[in-house]
Protein backbone atom coordinates (compact mmCIF):
# COMPACT_ATOMS: atom_id res chain seq x y z
CA UNK A 1 0.00 0.00 0.00
CA UNK A 2 2.51 2.11 0.92
CA UNK A 3 4.47 1.35 -2.87
CA UNK A 4 1.44 2.30 -4.51
CA UNK A 5 0.82 5.63 -2.31
CA UNK A 6 4.31 6.53 -3.01
CA UNK A 7 4.27 5.61 -6.89
CA UNK A 8 0.83 7.54 -7.53
CA UNK A 9 3.06 10.68 -5.68
CA UNK A 10 5.63 10.45 -7.80
CA UNK A 11 3.31 10.23 -11.37
CA UNK A 12 1.39 13.42 -9.93
CA UNK A 13 4.52 15.44 -9.41
CA UNK A 14 5.84 14.19 -12.68
CA UNK A 15 2.53 15.27 -14.30
CA UNK A 16 1.54 18.33 -12.41
CA UNK A 17 5.13 19.83 -11.89
CA UNK A 18 7.55 17.96 -15.10
CA UNK A 19 5.33 17.73 -17.75
CA UNK A 20 4.63 21.02 -18.28
CA UNK A 21 7.80 21.97 -18.33
CA UNK A 22 9.33 19.24 -20.86
CA UNK A 23 6.13 20.62 -22.74
CA UNK A 24 7.50 24.42 -22.71
CA UNK A 25 10.86 24.36 -22.25
CA UNK A 26 12.78 21.50 -23.63
CA UNK A 27 10.14 19.90 -26.01
CA UNK A 28 10.46 22.72 -28.69
CA UNK A 29 13.92 22.46 -29.07
CA UNK A 30 13.68 18.39 -29.29
CA UNK A 31 11.74 19.21 -32.34
CA UNK A 32 13.92 21.86 -33.93
CA UNK A 33 17.09 19.34 -33.71
CA UNK A 34 14.66 16.50 -34.95
CA UNK A 35 13.61 18.70 -37.82
CA UNK A 36 17.56 19.40 -38.44
CA UNK A 37 18.57 16.05 -39.00
CA UNK A 38 15.55 14.34 -40.64
CA UNK A 39 15.25 17.83 -42.82
CA UNK A 40 11.58 17.58 -42.34
CA UNK A 41 9.25 19.49 -40.32
CA UNK A 42 9.00 17.65 -37.21
CA UNK A 43 5.85 18.68 -34.30
CA UNK A 44 5.39 16.89 -31.66
CA UNK A 45 2.58 19.07 -29.64
CA UNK A 46 2.85 17.51 -26.40
CA UNK A 47 3.32 15.13 -23.68
CA UNK A 48 0.35 13.78 -22.67
CA UNK A 49 1.70 11.86 -19.90
CA UNK A 50 4.94 10.70 -17.73
CA UNK A 51 4.86 7.41 -15.75
CA UNK A 52 7.81 7.21 -13.84
CA UNK A 53 7.07 3.10 -13.45
CA UNK A 54 8.00 2.94 -17.28
CA UNK A 55 11.90 3.53 -16.51
CA UNK A 56 11.11 -0.37 -15.05
CA UNK A 57 9.56 -1.44 -18.46
CA UNK A 58 6.06 -1.84 -16.42
CA UNK A 59 4.23 1.06 -17.92
CA UNK A 60 4.94 3.17 -20.67
CA UNK A 61 7.80 5.85 -19.84
CA UNK A 62 5.90 8.60 -21.57
CA UNK A 63 2.57 8.78 -24.04
CA UNK A 64 2.95 11.80 -26.95
CA UNK A 65 0.78 13.16 -29.33
CA UNK A 66 -0.48 14.31 -31.75
CA UNK A 67 3.17 14.50 -33.85
CA UNK A 68 3.56 15.32 -37.24
CA UNK A 69 6.72 14.92 -39.65
CA UNK A 70 6.33 16.21 -42.86
CA UNK A 71 7.79 16.06 -46.49
CA UNK A 72 11.50 16.71 -46.69
CA UNK A 73 12.47 20.72 -48.16
CA UNK A 74 14.32 18.47 -51.41
CA UNK A 75 13.80 15.16 -51.83
CA UNK A 76 11.20 12.49 -50.36
CA UNK A 77 7.99 13.80 -50.13
CA UNK A 78 6.42 11.41 -47.67
CA UNK A 79 5.03 12.42 -44.70
CA UNK A 80 3.30 11.17 -41.30
CA UNK A 81 0.81 11.99 -38.86
CA UNK A 82 0.26 10.22 -35.39
CA UNK A 83 -2.56 10.45 -32.93
CA UNK A 84 -0.89 8.93 -30.42
CA UNK A 85 2.65 7.42 -29.50
CA UNK A 86 3.55 5.85 -26.04
CA UNK A 87 7.23 5.04 -25.38
CA UNK A 88 8.65 2.41 -23.12
CA UNK A 89 11.88 0.91 -22.05
CA UNK A 90 12.38 -2.46 -22.14
CA UNK A 91 14.38 -2.68 -18.81
CA UNK A 92 15.40 -7.00 -18.34
CA UNK A 93 16.24 -6.91 -21.90
CA UNK A 94 17.95 -3.73 -21.87
CA UNK A 95 19.99 -5.24 -19.01
CA UNK A 96 20.38 -8.56 -20.68
CA UNK A 97 22.09 -6.99 -23.92
CA UNK A 98 24.10 -4.43 -22.09
CA UNK A 99 21.76 -2.05 -25.18
CA UNK A 100 18.92 0.43 -24.43
CA UNK A 101 15.74 -1.14 -25.81
CA UNK A 102 12.51 0.88 -26.40
CA UNK A 103 9.26 -0.34 -26.90
CA UNK A 104 7.08 2.01 -29.05
CA UNK A 105 3.44 1.52 -29.61
CA UNK A 106 1.71 3.70 -32.03
CA UNK A 107 -1.85 4.60 -32.35
CA UNK A 108 -3.90 6.01 -35.56
CA UNK A 109 -1.62 6.64 -37.92
CA UNK A 110 -2.08 8.52 -41.51
CA UNK A 111 1.02 8.28 -43.21
CA UNK A 112 1.27 9.60 -47.40
CA UNK A 113 3.87 7.66 -49.49
CA UNK A 114 4.56 9.35 -52.40
CA UNK A 115 7.23 8.12 -54.73
CA UNK A 116 10.69 9.89 -55.58
CA UNK A 117 11.55 11.46 -58.64
CA UNK A 118 14.02 8.51 -58.91
CA UNK A 119 10.60 6.17 -58.97
CA UNK A 120 11.82 5.04 -55.40
CA UNK A 121 9.82 4.66 -52.53
CA UNK A 122 12.10 4.77 -49.87
CA UNK A 123 15.19 4.09 -51.82
CA UNK A 124 13.67 0.73 -52.61
CA UNK A 125 14.80 -0.82 -55.54
CA UNK A 126 18.23 -0.22 -54.19
CA UNK A 127 19.59 0.49 -57.54
CA UNK A 128 17.94 3.69 -58.16
CA UNK A 129 20.11 6.77 -58.44
CA UNK A 130 20.10 9.17 -56.45
CA UNK A 131 19.51 7.12 -53.25
CA UNK A 132 16.39 8.63 -50.90
CA UNK A 133 17.52 5.77 -48.19
CA UNK A 134 19.29 8.66 -46.06
CA UNK A 135 16.41 9.01 -43.74
CA UNK A 136 18.76 11.43 -41.32
CA UNK A 137 20.34 13.44 -44.18
CA UNK A 138 21.36 16.66 -41.77
CA UNK A 139 22.59 14.72 -38.58
CA UNK A 140 25.75 16.37 -38.96
CA UNK A 141 24.28 19.62 -38.52
CA UNK A 142 22.49 18.56 -35.18
CA UNK A 143 23.94 21.15 -32.90
CA UNK A 144 24.50 19.07 -29.83
CA UNK A 145 25.70 16.10 -31.16
CA UNK A 146 28.45 18.44 -33.26
CA UNK A 147 29.19 19.89 -29.22
CA UNK A 148 29.64 16.01 -28.07
CA UNK A 149 31.98 15.27 -31.26
CA UNK A 150 33.98 18.21 -30.83
CA UNK A 151 34.70 17.81 -26.91
CA UNK A 152 36.16 21.21 -26.47
CA UNK A 153 36.47 22.48 -22.75
CA UNK A 154 36.11 26.15 -24.00
CA UNK A 155 32.37 27.69 -22.80
CA UNK A 156 32.66 30.12 -25.62
CA UNK A 157 32.58 26.56 -28.08
CA UNK A 158 30.12 24.87 -25.92
CA UNK A 159 27.31 27.29 -26.83
CA UNK A 160 24.96 26.06 -29.30
CA UNK A 161 21.72 27.01 -30.79
CA UNK A 162 19.59 24.50 -28.92
CA UNK A 163 21.40 25.79 -25.80
CA UNK A 164 19.96 29.61 -26.54
CA UNK A 165 16.68 28.31 -27.10
CA UNK A 166 16.64 26.42 -24.29
CA UNK A 167 17.89 29.45 -22.43
CA UNK A 168 15.27 31.34 -24.14
CA UNK A 169 12.21 28.90 -23.15
CA UNK A 170 13.39 28.73 -19.68
CA UNK A 171 13.24 32.54 -19.27
CA UNK A 172 10.47 32.74 -20.46
CA UNK A 173 8.78 30.99 -17.40
CA UNK A 174 6.82 32.88 -14.44
CA UNK A 175 8.94 33.69 -11.75
CA UNK A 176 7.00 31.94 -8.68
CA UNK A 177 7.19 28.80 -11.01
CA UNK A 178 10.76 29.40 -11.25
CA UNK A 179 10.99 29.58 -7.66
CA UNK A 180 8.94 26.19 -7.05
CA UNK A 181 11.12 24.39 -9.64
CA UNK A 182 14.43 25.24 -8.09
CA UNK A 183 12.93 24.42 -4.50
CA UNK A 184 11.53 20.91 -6.11
CA UNK A 185 15.13 20.80 -7.78
CA UNK A 186 16.71 20.98 -3.88
CA UNK A 187 14.77 17.97 -2.73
Amino acid sequence: AVVGVMVSFLTGVCNGWAKPLVNRAILPVVCEQLSVATKREVNVEEITWIQPLGLLGITPLITAGPIEIGQQVQGEQSSVYVEEVKLGIRFLQSILRWQCLLDIKVNTAFAKVVQGENLSWFGYPLDTEPTSRNFLPGLSDVTFLNRLRDGSDDPASNSSIADELLDEKVSAIDPNESELIAKAAAY
